[in-house]
């Protein structure tokens, strides 16, 4: 028979096209993302004396004088013993960088966003631990036996067994061990991203005494990270040409007439005797209160006990929350408190903001606190913590 309802709209127009899932390349690419923005906080952190290698030694390594710091990224959710090909490449990668690097002290991080997990086989674990957790307590001065006899049992490279039977104890733990941090558990792409942004931006403050758009100052890294890798022979980078390149992505460039324009017109207000013969005509509102610029009420209880069992709290783990009804004295208190402190500490007012507006507030307080050099700061009024 034929079918009751012949005709149909058809297919959609609008509908997105469909192809085979087992072509994309989506981890792949998440993986290079993940090494670009670890490689691009790697030289964030970069000290002047030092060099950041980019795809010479592992994936990026910090090169000082006599001393190479190696570091493989991975970016993946499976579990890694030491049966990993991840691991055993990494562990032999450690060897080759030994042998073609003499002069140099060489170490190894494997970072990576997977778990450590607990091997197949009971004789693949050392004293009954997974192999890489008993790795970090023998190389912090655990039985390293338990280790050997796993070493010996699974599949390694010729070269990474001569490296273990060539060394007795000691020198394993202090030339291997030691030199090999698994650093397995590590944030994921969102997370390093934000930690990157949040760091040029302070960086920026520390320098400028300005605020910059920190996404495009990390987009400015990442990219230069990605083009020094894939574009030259030349693939390192120093703090010099980070500086540099933040330096370039914040400025406006203004052309020569436009400036001296600015600059008659400046003049001319200054000798004239206008109001504001200073730059600033327009007051910019302060964003950190000094805590101590501001005004108690005239009459205080002292409170000594708890103010000093509040600064105490503050000191022993970092922050310390104050809560109760409005108007109970929890800010006052929090003020007194600091005041037994010996550094000097700032106030940021959060009261009546929302949520999205706090943390706005709190990323710009981040970047201007290390330019500012407070002990500390008190946020009033974090309504929105939840």
């Amino acid at each position: 028979m034929p079918p009751r309802q012949p005709f149909t709209s058809g297919p959609r127009l609008t509908q997105d096209p469909s192809g085979d899932p087992a072509g994309q390349a989506i981890a792949s690419l998440r993986g290079y993302a993940y090494q670009l923005y670890a490689s691009s906080l790697a030289w964030l952190d970069l000290r002047p004396d030092q060099e950041l290698l980019l795809e010479v030694a592992q994936d990026y390594a910090v090169a000082a004088q006599n001393a190479l710091r190696a570091v493989q990224v991975k970016n993946t959710g499976t579990n890694v013993t030491i049966n990993s090909d991840d691991i055993r490449d990494a562990v032999d990668a450690f060897v080759d960088l030994v042998e073609r690097n003499p002069e140099r002290e060489v170490h190894l991080r494997f970072l990576s966003t997977c778990s450590v997990g607990r091997e197949q086989k009971r004789e693949h674990r050392a004293n009954g631990e997974p192999t890489l957790i008993y790795w970090r307590r023998a190389a912090a001065g655990a039985d390293i036996q338990p280790l050997r006899e796993v070493l010996v049992k699974i599949d390694l490279s010729d070269r990474v067994r001569r490296f273990v039977e060539a060394r007795d104890d000691t020198m394993l733990r202090n030339e291997l061990l030691r030199r090999i941090q698994w650093d397995c558990g590590a944030q994921q792409l969102g997370d390093i991203k934000r930690e990157l942004e949040q760091g040029l931006l302070r960086y920026h403050v520390e320098r400028f005494q300005s605020f910059a758009r920190r996404e495009q100052l990390a987009a400015a890294v990442v990219q230069r990270v990605f083009a020094t890798i894939v574009e030259g022979s030349r693939r390192r980078l120093t703090a010099g040409e980070l500086l540099a390149l933040v330096t370039d992505t914040s400025s406006i460039l203004v052309a020569r007439t436009d400036l001296e324009a600015v600059m008659r017109s400046l003049r001319g207000v200054i000798g004239s005797g206008q109001q504001g013969a200073a730059l600033g005509t327009v007051e910019r509102s302060r964003f950190l209160e000094p805590e101590r610029d501001l005004p108690l009420p005239p009459l205080l209880a002292e409170r000594s006990e708890l103010t000093l069992d509040l600064l105490d709290r503050a000191r022993r783990n970092g922050t310390t929350f104050v809560t109760g009804s409005t108007g109970c004295g929890k800010t006052t208190v929090a003020r007194l408190a600091t005041r037994k402190d010996e550094g000097s500490w700032c106030m940021l007012d959060l009261r009546e903001n929302a949520s999205d507006q706090i943390i706005q507030r709190l990323d710009l307080a981040a970047g201007m606190l290390g330019a500012a050099g407070y002990h500390g700061i008190i946020l009033d009024d974090l309504n929105e913590i939840e």
